[in-house]
Protein backbone atom coordinates (compact mmCIF):
# COMPACT_ATOMS: atom_id res chain seq x y z
CA UNK A 1 0.00 0.00 0.00
CA UNK A 2 1.55 3.72 -1.22
CA UNK A 3 2.13 5.95 1.88
CA UNK A 4 0.65 9.51 1.57
CA UNK A 5 1.09 12.41 3.60
CA UNK A 6 -1.11 14.96 5.46
CA UNK A 7 -2.21 17.48 3.86
CA UNK A 8 -1.87 15.75 0.14
CA UNK A 9 -4.15 16.94 -2.43
CA UNK A 10 -5.07 13.89 -4.40
CA UNK A 11 -8.06 12.86 -7.17
CA UNK A 12 -10.27 10.07 -6.59
CA UNK A 13 -13.23 8.68 -7.39
CA UNK A 14 -15.78 7.60 -4.96
CA UNK A 15 -16.77 3.81 -5.28
CA UNK A 16 -19.20 3.56 -1.97
CA UNK A 17 -20.56 5.08 1.15
CA UNK A 18 -20.11 3.80 4.57
CA UNK A 19 -22.28 3.76 7.39
CA UNK A 20 -21.18 7.06 8.83
CA UNK A 21 -22.02 8.56 5.35
CA UNK A 22 -18.30 8.81 4.26
CA UNK A 23 -17.52 8.70 0.51
CA UNK A 24 -15.27 5.96 -0.19
CA UNK A 25 -12.31 6.25 -2.53
CA UNK A 26 -9.32 3.72 -3.01
CA UNK A 27 -5.78 5.05 -4.50
CA UNK A 28 -3.06 2.62 -4.89
CA UNK A 29 -4.36 0.60 -2.54
CA UNK A 30 -4.88 2.74 0.03
CA UNK A 31 -8.56 3.56 1.38
CA UNK A 32 -9.99 7.08 1.82
CA UNK A 33 -12.82 7.87 3.99
CA UNK A 34 -14.38 11.20 2.51
CA UNK A 35 -16.33 13.43 4.14
CA UNK A 36 -19.40 14.75 2.47
CA UNK A 37 -18.33 12.96 -0.86
CA UNK A 38 -21.19 10.43 -2.59
CA UNK A 39 -20.83 7.01 -4.58
CA UNK A 40 -20.14 8.15 -8.23
CA UNK A 41 -18.74 11.39 -7.57
CA UNK A 42 -15.30 12.16 -9.18
CA UNK A 43 -13.71 14.64 -6.37
CA UNK A 44 -10.36 16.57 -5.42
CA UNK A 45 -9.81 15.32 -1.79
CA UNK A 46 -7.21 16.78 1.17
CA UNK A 47 -5.67 14.07 3.26
CA UNK A 48 -6.89 15.29 7.02
CA UNK A 49 -6.14 12.61 9.18
CA UNK A 50 -3.37 9.62 8.66
CA UNK A 51 -3.77 5.98 9.72
CA UNK A 52 -2.29 2.85 10.00
CA UNK A 53 -5.17 1.39 7.78
CA UNK A 54 -6.74 4.09 6.19
CA UNK A 55 -6.64 8.04 5.61
CA UNK A 56 -9.29 10.46 6.49
CA UNK A 57 -9.90 13.52 3.74
CA UNK A 58 -12.19 16.00 2.89
CA UNK A 59 -13.54 17.35 -0.43
CA UNK A 60 -11.40 20.21 -1.67
CA UNK A 61 -13.46 20.79 -4.59
CA UNK A 62 -16.51 18.73 -6.47
CA UNK A 63 -15.08 17.53 -9.98
CA UNK A 64 -18.04 15.35 -11.14
CA UNK A 65 -21.29 15.42 -8.97
CA UNK A 66 -23.18 11.52 -8.30
CA UNK A 67 -26.84 11.87 -9.09
CA UNK A 68 -27.18 10.15 -5.88
CA UNK A 69 -26.58 13.38 -4.39
CA UNK A 70 -29.03 15.68 -2.80
CA UNK A 71 -28.68 19.18 -1.32
CA UNK A 72 -30.35 19.05 2.00
CA UNK A 73 -32.34 21.92 3.82
CA UNK A 74 -30.81 21.61 7.18
CA UNK A 75 -28.22 24.05 7.78
CA UNK A 76 -27.05 22.32 10.79
CA UNK A 77 -25.47 19.19 9.33
CA UNK A 78 -22.05 19.85 9.58
CA UNK A 79 -21.73 20.93 12.82
CA UNK A 80 -24.40 18.72 14.39
CA UNK A 81 -23.49 15.25 12.99
CA UNK A 82 -26.62 13.22 13.36
CA UNK A 83 -27.95 12.76 10.19
CA UNK A 84 -24.97 11.26 8.65
CA UNK A 85 -27.05 10.58 5.06
CA UNK A 86 -29.02 13.76 4.66
CA UNK A 87 -26.51 14.11 1.20
CA UNK A 88 -27.39 10.90 -0.37
CA UNK A 89 -30.46 9.60 -1.83
CA UNK A 90 -32.76 7.83 -0.04
CA UNK A 91 -33.03 4.88 -1.59
CA UNK A 92 -29.37 4.65 -1.63
CA UNK A 93 -29.43 5.18 2.06
CA UNK A 94 -31.37 1.79 2.27
CA UNK A 95 -28.69 -0.34 0.03
CA UNK A 96 -25.58 0.91 2.20
CA UNK A 97 -27.70 0.28 5.25
CA UNK A 98 -28.17 -3.10 4.14
CA UNK A 99 -24.68 -3.32 3.08
CA UNK A 100 -23.63 -2.57 6.41
CA UNK A 101 -25.78 -5.41 7.93
CA UNK A 102 -24.21 -7.93 5.41
CA UNK A 103 -20.80 -6.46 6.21
CA UNK A 104 -21.35 -7.46 9.82
CA UNK A 105 -21.90 -10.95 9.01
CA UNK A 106 -19.15 -11.06 6.68
CA UNK A 107 -16.65 -10.02 9.65
CA UNK A 108 -17.96 -12.68 11.55
CA UNK A 109 -17.80 -15.30 8.69
CA UNK A 110 -21.26 -15.95 8.83
CA UNK A 111 -22.20 -16.81 5.56
CA UNK A 112 -25.69 -18.72 4.03
CA UNK A 113 -27.72 -16.33 5.50
CA UNK A 114 -30.12 -13.92 3.71
CA UNK A 115 -30.27 -10.13 4.00
CA UNK A 116 -33.56 -8.84 2.92
CA UNK A 117 -33.82 -5.39 1.20
CA UNK A 118 -34.58 -2.69 4.30
CA UNK A 119 -37.95 -1.94 4.27
CA UNK A 120 -39.48 1.40 5.83
CA UNK A 121 -42.30 4.23 6.21
CA UNK A 122 -40.79 6.06 3.61
CA UNK A 123 -40.71 9.10 6.15
CA UNK A 124 -38.01 10.88 6.66
CA UNK A 125 -38.75 13.98 8.38
CA UNK A 126 -40.27 14.99 11.65
CA UNK A 127 -40.31 11.40 12.87
CA UNK A 128 -38.80 11.76 15.76
CA UNK A 129 -41.10 12.03 19.04
CA UNK A 130 -38.51 13.30 21.81
CA UNK A 131 -36.23 15.19 21.56
CA UNK A 132 -33.60 16.38 24.37
CA UNK A 133 -32.23 19.96 24.15
CA UNK A 134 -28.95 21.74 25.93
CA UNK A 135 -29.20 24.96 26.94
CA UNK A 136 -26.38 27.71 26.00
CA UNK A 137 -26.24 31.63 26.83
CA UNK A 138 -24.16 34.43 25.33
CA UNK A 139 -24.75 37.91 24.43
CA UNK A 140 -27.32 36.85 22.10
CA UNK A 141 -29.45 35.46 25.21
CA UNK A 142 -30.73 32.06 25.71
CA UNK A 143 -30.97 29.36 22.80
CA UNK A 144 -31.86 25.71 22.65
CA UNK A 145 -29.31 23.20 20.50
CA UNK A 146 -27.03 20.58 20.06
CA UNK A 147 -24.15 19.75 21.14
CA UNK A 148 -20.88 19.97 18.53
CA UNK A 149 -20.34 16.78 16.35
CA UNK A 150 -16.90 15.28 19.31
CA UNK A 151 -17.43 18.21 21.62
CA UNK A 152 -19.23 19.17 24.50
CA UNK A 153 -20.13 23.02 23.10
CA UNK A 154 -23.51 23.72 22.42
CA UNK A 155 -24.40 25.50 18.74
CA UNK A 156 -27.74 27.04 18.61
CA UNK A 157 -30.79 25.81 16.30
CA UNK A 158 -33.95 27.49 15.50
CA UNK A 159 -35.68 23.73 14.40
CA UNK A 160 -34.40 20.33 13.60
CA UNK A 161 -35.99 18.68 10.95
CA UNK A 162 -36.59 14.58 12.05
CA UNK A 163 -37.87 16.20 15.05
CA UNK A 164 -41.63 17.12 15.92
CA UNK A 165 -42.33 20.06 14.04
CA UNK A 166 -44.05 21.65 16.80
CA UNK A 167 -41.18 21.15 19.29
CA UNK A 168 -39.19 24.23 18.08
CA UNK A 169 -41.88 26.80 18.90
CA UNK A 170 -42.03 25.16 22.74
CA UNK A 171 -37.98 25.25 22.77
CA UNK A 172 -38.68 28.92 21.79
CA UNK A 173 -40.99 30.12 24.26
CA UNK A 174 -38.99 28.44 26.72
CA UNK A 175 -36.30 30.02 26.23
CA UNK A 176 -37.55 33.53 25.89
CA UNK A 177 -38.91 32.87 29.24
CA UNK A 178 -35.66 31.98 30.92
CA UNK A 179 -34.25 35.25 29.00
CA UNK A 180 -37.38 37.28 30.78
CA UNK A 181 -36.78 35.74 34.13
CA UNK A 182 -33.11 36.04 34.19
CA UNK A 183 -33.35 32.03 34.99
CA UNK A 184 -29.52 30.84 35.11
CA UNK A 185 -28.33 29.02 32.32
CA UNK A 186 -26.38 25.91 33.53
CA UNK A 187 -22.24 25.98 31.99
CA UNK A 188 -20.66 22.67 31.90
CA UNK A 189 -17.36 23.95 32.69
CA UNK A 190 -17.84 25.55 36.06
CA UNK A 191 -20.67 23.12 37.01
CA UNK A 192 -23.05 26.07 37.58
CA UNK A 193 -26.64 27.41 36.71
CA UNK A 194 -29.94 25.87 36.78
CA UNK A 195 -31.66 24.55 33.64
CA UNK A 196 -29.43 21.91 31.78
CA UNK A 197 -31.74 20.64 29.22
CA UNK A 198 -35.46 21.06 27.63
CA UNK A 199 -36.69 17.51 27.46
CA UNK A 200 -39.96 16.97 25.11
CA UNK A 201 -41.62 13.68 24.31
CA UNK A 202 -45.11 13.51 22.18
CA UNK A 203 -47.99 10.53 21.82
CA UNK A 204 -47.31 11.20 17.85
CA UNK A 205 -51.36 9.46 17.33
CA UNK A 206 -52.64 10.97 20.50
CA UNK A 207 -50.95 14.55 20.65
CA UNK A 208 -49.77 14.31 23.95
CA UNK A 209 -46.83 16.33 24.91
CA UNK A 210 -44.45 16.53 27.95
CA UNK A 211 -42.50 19.16 28.21
CA UNK A 212 -39.66 18.65 30.94
CA UNK A 213 -36.82 21.14 32.50
CA UNK A 214 -33.45 19.34 33.55
CA UNK A 215 -32.67 21.16 36.83
CA UNK A 216 -29.27 21.14 38.61
CA UNK A 217 -31.29 21.81 41.38
CA UNK A 218 -34.91 21.16 42.58
CA UNK A 219 -36.15 24.72 42.33
CA UNK A 220 -37.67 27.10 39.52
CA UNK A 221 -38.56 30.63 39.87
CA UNK A 222 -41.98 31.10 38.55
CA UNK A 223 -43.10 28.03 38.26
CA UNK A 224 -47.31 28.87 38.49
CA UNK A 225 -46.66 31.31 35.53
CA UNK A 226 -44.43 29.36 33.54
CA UNK A 227 -46.93 26.44 33.79
CA UNK A 228 -49.69 28.86 32.98
CA UNK A 229 -47.88 30.19 29.73
CA UNK A 230 -46.97 26.95 28.78
CA UNK A 231 -50.97 25.62 29.19
CA UNK A 232 -52.50 29.13 27.24
CA UNK A 233 -49.66 28.37 24.56
CA UNK A 234 -49.48 25.17 24.03
CA UNK A 235 -52.40 23.59 24.89
CA UNK A 236 -51.21 20.00 23.76
CA UNK A 237 -48.75 19.97 26.69
CA UNK A 238 -50.68 17.80 28.80
CA UNK A 239 -47.42 17.54 31.82
CA UNK A 240 -44.52 19.64 32.87
CA UNK A 241 -41.89 18.76 34.70
CA UNK A 242 -38.77 19.16 36.37
CA UNK A 243 -36.09 16.62 36.51
CA UNK A 244 -33.50 16.99 38.90
CA UNK A 245 -30.15 15.95 37.94
CA UNK A 246 -27.35 17.52 40.23
CA UNK A 247 -24.35 15.29 38.71
CA UNK A 248 -21.40 16.86 36.48
CA UNK A 249 -22.08 14.37 34.33
CA UNK A 250 -22.72 14.20 30.48
CA UNK A 251 -25.81 11.85 31.32
CA UNK A 252 -28.93 13.78 30.49
CA UNK A 253 -31.75 12.63 32.88
CA UNK A 254 -31.06 12.43 37.24
CA UNK A 255 -33.08 9.90 38.98
CA UNK A 256 -35.88 12.68 40.42
CA UNK A 257 -38.56 13.61 38.01
CA UNK A 258 -41.57 15.94 39.78
CA UNK A 259 -44.41 16.55 37.73
CA UNK A 260 -45.87 20.46 38.24
CA UNK A 261 -48.78 19.90 35.88
CA UNK A 262 -50.73 17.03 34.83
CA UNK A 263 -50.45 13.29 34.93
CA UNK A 264 -47.29 11.90 35.62
CA UNK A 265 -47.21 10.34 31.59
CA UNK A 266 -48.69 10.87 28.85
CA UNK A 267 -50.05 8.18 26.72
CA UNK A 268 -49.69 7.22 22.87
CA UNK A 269 -51.32 4.53 20.63
CA UNK A 270 -48.63 2.17 19.15
CA UNK A 271 -50.57 -1.29 16.77
CA UNK A 272 -53.78 -0.22 18.28
CA UNK A 273 -53.10 -0.87 21.91
CA UNK A 274 -52.44 2.34 24.61
CA UNK A 275 -48.85 2.76 26.25
CA UNK A 276 -48.43 5.26 29.05
CA UNK A 277 -45.40 6.62 29.04
CA UNK A 278 -42.91 8.06 31.98
CA UNK A 279 -40.03 10.45 31.55
CA UNK A 280 -37.65 8.15 32.05
CA UNK A 281 -39.80 5.11 30.17
CA UNK A 282 -37.64 3.73 27.29
CA UNK A 283 -40.27 4.23 24.18
CA UNK A 284 -39.31 4.16 20.53
CA UNK A 285 -38.83 7.66 19.16
CA UNK A 286 -40.21 6.40 15.52
CA UNK A 287 -43.68 5.40 17.00
CA UNK A 288 -44.63 4.84 12.61
CA UNK A 289 -41.56 2.99 12.25
CA UNK A 290 -42.02 0.91 15.41
CA UNK A 291 -45.32 -0.35 14.27
CA UNK A 292 -43.47 -1.26 10.90
CA UNK A 293 -40.89 -3.71 13.35
CA UNK A 294 -42.96 -4.92 15.42
CA UNK A 295 -45.83 -6.25 12.98
CA UNK A 296 -42.62 -7.38 11.27
CA UNK A 297 -41.16 -9.74 13.84
CA UNK A 298 -44.37 -11.01 14.21
CA UNK A 299 -45.31 -11.64 10.56
CA UNK A 300 -41.78 -14.06 11.25
CA UNK A 301 -44.13 -16.41 13.59
CA UNK A 302 -46.83 -18.41 13.73
CA UNK A 303 -48.38 -17.47 17.27
CA UNK A 304 -50.74 -20.21 17.05
CA UNK A 305 -47.73 -22.64 17.36
CA UNK A 306 -47.19 -21.23 20.92
CA UNK A 307 -48.80 -21.09 24.33
CA UNK A 308 -47.30 -18.27 25.58
CA UNK A 309 -44.66 -14.88 25.49
CA UNK A 310 -41.87 -14.19 27.48
CA UNK A 311 -40.36 -11.09 26.76
CA UNK A 312 -36.93 -10.34 27.67
CA UNK A 313 -35.75 -6.72 28.27
CA UNK A 314 -39.70 -6.05 27.96
CA UNK A 315 -39.20 -2.58 29.20
CA UNK A 316 -42.43 -0.75 28.91
CA UNK A 317 -44.17 -4.48 27.08
CA UNK A 318 -45.09 -2.83 24.11
CA UNK A 319 -43.79 -5.56 22.05
CA UNK A 320 -45.33 -8.27 23.79
CA UNK A 321 -48.96 -6.18 24.14
CA UNK A 322 -48.45 -5.65 20.28
CA UNK A 323 -48.55 -9.63 19.50
CA UNK A 324 -51.42 -9.59 17.25
CA UNK A 325 -52.50 -13.34 19.66
CA UNK A 326 -54.26 -13.29 22.83
CA UNK A 327 -51.43 -15.56 24.58
CA UNK A 328 -50.03 -15.70 28.42
CA UNK A 329 -47.35 -12.63 28.54
CA UNK A 330 -44.31 -13.13 30.66
CA UNK A 331 -41.84 -9.61 30.75
CA UNK A 332 -38.63 -9.23 32.60
CA UNK A 333 -36.73 -6.19 33.41
CA UNK A 334 -34.54 -4.98 35.77
CA UNK A 335 -35.66 -1.42 35.57
CA UNK A 336 -38.39 -0.74 38.95
CA UNK A 337 -40.07 2.05 37.24
CA UNK A 338 -40.24 0.67 33.66
CA UNK A 339 -41.63 -3.31 35.30
CA UNK A 340 -44.42 -0.76 36.83
CA UNK A 341 -44.84 1.05 33.94
CA UNK A 342 -45.27 -2.40 31.67
CA UNK A 343 -48.35 -3.40 34.54
CA UNK A 344 -49.75 -0.20 33.95
CA UNK A 345 -49.61 -0.76 30.30
CA UNK A 346 -51.31 -3.98 30.00
CA UNK A 347 -54.09 -3.20 32.40
CA UNK A 348 -54.98 -0.51 29.95
CA UNK A 349 -55.38 -2.51 27.30
CA UNK A 350 -57.39 -5.00 29.54
CA UNK A 351 -55.00 -7.57 29.50
CA UNK A 352 -55.17 -9.66 32.50
CA UNK A 353 -52.94 -12.64 31.05
CA UNK A 354 -49.83 -11.12 31.71
CA UNK A 355 -46.85 -11.18 34.32
CA UNK A 356 -44.06 -8.34 34.67
CA UNK A 357 -40.79 -9.24 37.21
CA UNK A 358 -38.43 -7.12 38.09
CA UNK A 359 -35.14 -9.44 37.65
CA UNK A 360 -32.82 -11.03 35.63
CA UNK A 361 -32.37 -13.77 33.19
CA UNK A 362 -32.51 -16.82 36.27
CA UNK A 363 -35.60 -15.22 37.95
CA UNK A 364 -37.04 -15.28 34.06
CA UNK A 365 -36.09 -19.45 34.00
CA UNK A 366 -37.44 -19.93 37.30
CA UNK A 367 -41.05 -18.53 36.79
CA UNK A 368 -41.44 -20.05 33.24
CA UNK A 369 -40.32 -23.44 34.42
CA UNK A 370 -42.58 -23.10 37.39
CA UNK A 371 -45.84 -22.87 34.49
CA UNK A 372 -44.99 -25.94 32.37
CA UNK A 373 -45.89 -23.74 28.84
CA UNK A 374 -45.19 -26.83 25.86
CA UNK A 375 -43.94 -23.69 23.65
CA UNK A 376 -43.21 -20.91 24.18
CA UNK A 377 -42.04 -17.72 21.84
CA UNK A 378 -38.84 -16.27 23.63
CA UNK A 379 -38.08 -12.37 22.25
CA UNK A 380 -35.22 -10.59 23.02
CA UNK A 381 -34.89 -6.52 21.78
CA UNK A 382 -31.46 -5.80 24.09
CA UNK A 383 -29.20 -2.32 24.17
CA UNK A 384 -26.83 -1.68 21.73
CA UNK A 385 -24.42 -3.75 23.59
CA UNK A 386 -26.10 -6.80 22.74
CA UNK A 387 -26.96 -10.01 24.75
CA UNK A 388 -24.87 -11.87 27.61
CA UNK A 389 -23.25 -14.47 26.11
CA UNK A 390 -24.68 -16.22 29.51
CA UNK A 391 -28.19 -15.89 28.32
CA UNK A 392 -27.50 -17.03 24.74
CA UNK A 393 -26.50 -20.82 26.47
CA UNK A 394 -29.18 -20.25 28.87
CA UNK A 395 -31.83 -20.34 26.15
CA UNK A 396 -29.62 -23.26 24.80
CA UNK A 397 -29.70 -25.07 28.37
CA UNK A 398 -33.58 -24.74 29.01
CA UNK A 399 -34.55 -26.09 25.57
CA UNK A 400 -35.84 -22.57 24.40
CA UNK A 401 -36.76 -23.65 20.76
CA UNK A 402 -37.70 -20.44 19.21
CA UNK A 403 -36.34 -16.95 19.51
CA UNK A 404 -37.48 -14.02 18.28
CA UNK A 405 -34.23 -11.16 18.01
CA UNK A 406 -34.78 -7.52 17.56
CA UNK A 407 -31.27 -5.70 17.16
CA UNK A 408 -30.40 -2.10 17.11
CA UNK A 409 -27.17 -2.62 17.08
CA UNK A 410 -25.73 -5.20 13.64
CA UNK A 411 -22.89 -5.42 14.76
CA UNK A 412 -23.76 -7.01 18.00
CA UNK A 413 -26.58 -9.14 16.62
CA UNK A 414 -23.76 -10.66 14.01
CA UNK A 415 -21.81 -11.41 17.05
CA UNK A 416 -24.51 -13.06 18.72
CA UNK A 417 -25.36 -14.86 16.28
CA UNK A 418 -22.12 -16.87 16.25
CA UNK A 419 -22.80 -18.11 20.13
CA UNK A 420 -26.47 -18.84 18.55
CA UNK A 421 -25.72 -20.97 15.75
CA UNK A 422 -22.56 -22.80 18.12
CA UNK A 423 -25.71 -23.58 20.71
CA UNK A 424 -27.69 -25.07 18.18
CA UNK A 425 -29.58 -22.20 16.69
CA UNK A 426 -30.67 -21.45 12.85
CA UNK A 427 -32.68 -18.89 10.91
CA UNK A 428 -32.45 -18.01 7.02
CA UNK A 429 -32.75 -14.66 7.17
CA UNK A 430 -32.86 -10.93 9.02
CA UNK A 431 -34.90 -8.24 7.78
CA UNK A 432 -33.27 -4.54 8.58
CA UNK A 433 -36.12 -1.81 9.29
CA UNK A 434 -34.64 1.82 8.72
CA UNK A 435 -35.94 3.06 12.67
CA UNK A 436 -33.70 6.11 12.13
CA UNK A 437 -34.16 7.51 8.45
CA UNK A 438 -30.95 10.01 7.33
CA UNK A 439 -28.84 8.86 10.16
CA UNK A 440 -26.19 5.55 10.42
CA UNK A 441 -28.46 3.69 12.65
CA UNK A 442 -30.65 0.45 11.39
CA UNK A 443 -32.41 -2.09 13.09
CA UNK A 444 -32.55 -5.98 12.48
CA UNK A 445 -35.10 -8.65 13.25
CA UNK A 446 -34.38 -12.40 12.59
CA UNK A 447 -36.15 -15.56 13.70
CA UNK A 448 -33.73 -18.40 15.32
CA UNK A 449 -34.92 -21.92 15.94
CA UNK A 450 -33.40 -24.35 17.38
CA UNK A 451 -35.11 -27.23 14.78
CA UNK A 452 -33.05 -28.99 12.19
CA UNK A 453 -30.17 -26.18 13.15
CA UNK A 454 -27.62 -25.41 10.24
CA UNK A 455 -23.81 -24.21 10.73
CA UNK A 456 -23.58 -21.05 9.04
CA UNK A 457 -20.10 -20.03 10.21
CA UNK A 458 -17.56 -20.87 7.81
CA UNK A 459 -14.68 -22.99 8.91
Amino acid sequence: MKKFEKNALLEASISENNILGYGVAKIDGAVFFVQNAVCGERVLLRIIKCAKSYYVARVEKTLAESPLRIHPECPYGKRCGGCSFQHLDYEYELKVKKSYVEGCLAKNRITGLSVRDVISTGKTKAYRNKGQFPLRKDENGVSFGFFEAKSHKVFPISDCAIQEADFAPILRFVCDFLEKHNVSIYCEESGEGLVRHVYLRKGQKTGETMLCLVLREDRFPETDLFVSQIRQRFPSVSQICFNINSENTNVILGKETRTVFGSEKIRDVLCEKSFFLSPNAFYQVNRDGAELLYRTAFDLVNLKEFDAIADFYCGIGTISLSAPAELPIFGIEIVPQAVEDAKMNAKANGVDRATYLCGDAADAFSYLKSKSFQNTLYIVDPPRKGLDPQLIADFANNDCKTVLYISCNPETLARDLVLFFQNGYHTDSITPVDMFPRTGHVETVCLLSKLNARQHIEI
